[in-house]
Parts: structure tokens; C-alpha cells; sequence
């Protein structure tokens, strides 16, 4: 469910790297210009660099990182933990770069279709500015939300959360400290110019212009 949260912009002393995608697709892309829910795999984990290098294959990435056994028990088994989820909302800064386009492979998903494309996509960085591990998701996606101003200059949601109507075993995705995790978000069209941004949590990206349709909001 999209719920409304308190908007937090955090640090903006960022230099976005240069990302690279090995399975880049040449020729028209589509762009997106619908109200879906879209799956937003991690694409890339560990330190900063320069420039980043994209892998689709999320489940490895997201098992070569995993948070050791002992440190794991450390959070599960002591009043801690329920603190220590918390503080990702304000110790995880957000980015987006316009100016580069990439191929976006995941799939529109709602109830009458689920299929592959490819999209034009933007690159999302997600930083942790913490001292400690910080949950930013589970499964292979981390929940990063796409917002619009409407015409009555209000931030509204255009994009949704995946809903599991189940239990599903999926684990936490914990980001180590000062470390960055890279996704991609589609580049929407429409008829309708507006400032849109990305929101994590209570915390938002830069801003950055853009079209879409306004049959896209949620609220």
C-alpha cells in the first residue's frame, strides 16, 4: 500500500558514478507510461566506485553478501533489532541520474499481466551512511517508489509496492556500512510535464523533470 510518510532529503554531496550494463539492449526501447507496480531488483552491491558495473542475476549478488551468522543472531535475538530496522529511515540517502539510459528487464506486474520487456531506465543509487548494517529490502527488490507533483502542486505516488498475498519466506536485504546498492527505475512519457522523484521510506532523491500520464496516480 502506498501510505503517505514525512519526506526527509539527505545528503547531496554525491558524485553519481558512471554505470555500465553488460546486456544493454541496442535499438528502441520502449518507454513506460502506465500505472503499474514494477520490480526493482538490486542490480549491484558494495563499495562506491567510479564507475558500476550491472549483473541481472540479483540472487547472487544478494548471497555474496549476506550478513554473517553471528552478527545476524546479534540483531534477531535482542531488543536491538527492532531499533536497528528503524534506523534506515534516516541513514540512507537516495539518488537518481537522468542523464544516463539504460536498459530496464523487469516487468510491468499486476493482475492480468506479468511478461518481459525492455524499458528505458534510469540508474538509482542507494547509500548507507550508517555504522552498521540497514535493512533496505527484501527478496531481490528494494521498495523504491516513484512520486509525481499533480496540478495541485502535491506529491503523489505514481508507482506501488508488489503485494504478496501470502506468506513468501522472503528474507531481509541488509546494505553494510558505507556501502551503496545500484537499481534501475523505467523512464516514464505522457502528456502531462511535471517534477518527479524517488522516495525510500520517509527519504526522497534529487528532483528531476519528466512526462507521464495523470491517469497514473495513486492518490
Amino acid at each position: 500500500m502506498c501510505a503517505f510518510l514525512p519526506a526527509l532529503i539527505l545528503g547531496q554531496d554525491f558524485k553519481f558514478p558512471k554505470v555500465v550494463q553488460s546486456n544493454q539492449k541496442k535499438g528502441t526501447l520502449r518507454i513506460a507510461n502506465t500505472k503499474e507496480a514494477w520490480h526493482t531488483n538490486i542490480q549491484y552491491m558494495g563499495k562506491y566506485q567510479d564507475t558500476i558495473s550491472l549483473n541481472d542475476n540479483t540472487d547472487s549478488i544478494i548471497h555474496s553478501n549476506l550478513m554473517p551468522y553471528e552478527l545476524a543472531k546479534k540483531y534477531y535475538y535482542n531488543d536491538r533489532f527492532s531499533a536497528f530496522i528503524h534506523l534506515a529511515d534516516t541513514l540512507i540517502d537516495i539518488f537518481i541520474d537522468t542523464s544516463q539510459i539504460l536498459t530496464f528487464l523487469s516487468s510491468p506486474y499486476n493482475k492480468k499481466r506479468v511478461y518481459r520487456n525492455s524499458y528505458q531506465a534510469y540508474p538509482v543509487i542507494l547509500r548507507n551512511n550508517s555504522d552498521s548494517f540497514a535493512v533496505i529490502g527484501f527478496g531481490n527488490d528494494s521498495p523504491v517508489l516513484i512520486e509525481a507533483l499533480d496540478i495541485d502542486n502535491v506529491w503523489k505516488f505514481i508507482t506501488c509496492e508488489l503485494e504478496y498475498r501470502c506468506g513468501t519466506g522472503l528474507r531481509n536485504i541488509y546494505l553494510k556500512a558505507g556501502s551503496v546498492v545500484c537499481l534501475l527505475i523505467p523512464k516514464f512519457k505522457g502528456n502531462f510535464k511535471t517534477k518527479l522523484r524517488l522516495k525510500f521510506n520517509n527519504i526522497v532523491s534529487n528532483t528531476f523533470s519528466g512526462h507521464i500520464n495523470r491517469s497514473q496516480f495513486y492518490n
